[in-house]
């Protein structure tokens, strides 16, 4: 009875190392690429595969964000995309888009916790930073062109925009303005569609760093757990 305690005793012990092994070696692969790369550039990697992942499991108008994090100092560009805003029944209500399709606002901007028109919001609960209009190629003329911050949105709702963001220009823009830092999406031209109401949240500062594992931790694992 005694041999066979033992031998089950060793058994769970056995199991219980190579599982711990297990663990310490899925985080041990982002070491050699978080000194390669940067922890920022295996965090941006690790965003954008998880952002492709909510993509492909959605249907209906979504974006996405290359960075999330505006450094402190300098110029951060930040890449929106967006797509499924293919709706023909979201139509102006104000000119120069009366009754057309009425394209998305994509806002880099500080808004409050209730910011969306389908809900009521006040305009004065969005501040704008930096702004563009997504229409069709044959309205970006109507709408002031790339000088008004026109983009096409394609025929498949699909949209793209490039944001050059500082902490200055947050600064000056937003001012004191209290809410939530971010990029947001609501249609153009005086339309409400609660379903092309969308935000992704920015931060400013450096990029948190990803925890490094050494490789000789295994080493360490196995010698404070012999294995007998």
């Amino acid at each position: 009875m005694n041999v066979l305690r033992s031998r089950l005793t060793l058994a769970v012990r056995r199991g219980a190392v190579i599982s711990a092994g297990a663990a310490l070696l899925a985080g041990a692969v982002l070491a050699p690429v978080a000194q390669a790369q940067g922890s920022s550039a295996v965090i941006n990697t690790l965003s954008q595969f998880a952002g492709s992942a909510d993509a492909a499991a959605e249907d209906g108008p979504r974006i996405s964000v290359s960075k999330s994090v505006i450094s402190e100092e300098g110029d951060t560009e930040i890449v929106v995309t967006g797509a499924g805003f293919d709706d023909d029944t979201v139509v102006g209500t104000r000119r120069p888009l009366l009754g057309k399709g009425a394209g998305i606002y994509v806002i880099l901007g500080k808004f409050a916790d209730e910011w969306k028109p389908s809900e009521d919001a006040p305009s004065a609960n969005r501040t704008s930073i930096s702004q563009f209009w997504a229409v069709a190629a044959e309205d970006m003329e109507a709408i002031g062109g790339a000088k008004g911050g026109a983009i096409e949105l394609a025929e498949d709702g699909s949209f793209t925009a490039t944001f050059t963001v500082s902490t200055a220009l947050i600064e000056d823009e937003a001012g004191d303005a209290e809410g939530n830092l971010g990029i947001y999406t609501y249609p153009g031209s005086g339309a409400t569609h609660a379903a092309w109401e969308t935000f992704r949240p920015l931060t400013v500062g450096a990029p948190a760093a990803s925890a490094e594992l050494p490789l000789g931790s295994l080493g360490s694992l196995f010698a404070e757990n012999p294995i007998d």
